[in-house]
């Protein structure tokens, strides 16, 4: 992003209050929550956008969250705020938060967990996403019939994801088929999603 004329990062940082979960506009409002995925999965704002913290995940926050109209950004504490509002000033995305917003025991909606079970009985009912690089794709292949879409093109490709079909994502480590689930969620809420997360890592044991 054009960072020219943005505000100093000292200032951008302090002109930002950290609100309740209660006090969100969650109708009008882009929620991205960068708490773990397992928190996430447990309860979150509808529609929000999970990117977890990690080395460089700023990068992905830039990819998929259109600054124009603000954000509001969810963590779990104060110090993780802070943290966040760091990595978003590396892109200059800092001066487009609304607000921080600490999650706490807010009750929010719970994504639909992955019942592996189920899913293995019948794989060929479901419509497996690989958001995997298209290289890693081609060389560790994990599942017959998954639909190579790499996670940094899903929203070029979202018309082509069915809604009467559940939606299965997965990708090399449970990371980015985290923020692919709840991306699809966001785009495409008449879809039913599930997200592998780390159980692909006993499908690519038995696969090597």
């Amino acid at each position: 992003m054009n960072r020219r004329g943005a505000k100093p990062l000292l200032a951008s940082l302090s002109g930002i209050s950290v609100v309740s979960a209660a006090a969100v506009p969650q109708a009008l409002s882009t929620v991205l929550d960068t708490r773990p995925a397992s928190e996430f999965k447990a309860s979150h704002f509808p529609e929000a956008i999970n990117i977890p913290e990690r080395s460089k995940s700023e990068s992905w926050v830039g990819t998929f969250i259109e600054p124009k109209d603000g954000f509001y950004l969810v963590v779990d504490t104060k110090e993780h705020g802070q943290v966040q509002l760091e990595k978003l000033a590396k892109i200059g995305y800092e001066q487009f938060v609304k607000g921080i917003v600490l999650y706490g025991d807010f009750a929010g909606q719970p994504s639909t967990a992955f019942d592996q079970a189920t899913f293995d009985r019948a794989q060929e009912q479901y419509f497996i996403v690989d958001v995997r690089t298209a290289e890693e794709a081609k060389t560790g292949p994990v599942f017959k019939g998954a639909h190579n879409i790499p996670l940094a093109e899903l929203k070029a490709h979202i018309a082509e994801l069915p809604v009467d079909k559940p939606i299965v994502v997965h990708c090399a480590s449970g990371y980015r088929s985290a923020i692919a689930s709840s991306l699809i969620s966001e785009w495409a809420p008449k879809a039913q999603v599930w997200d592998i997360g780390e159980h692909i890592k006993s499908y690519k044991q038995s696969v090597n």
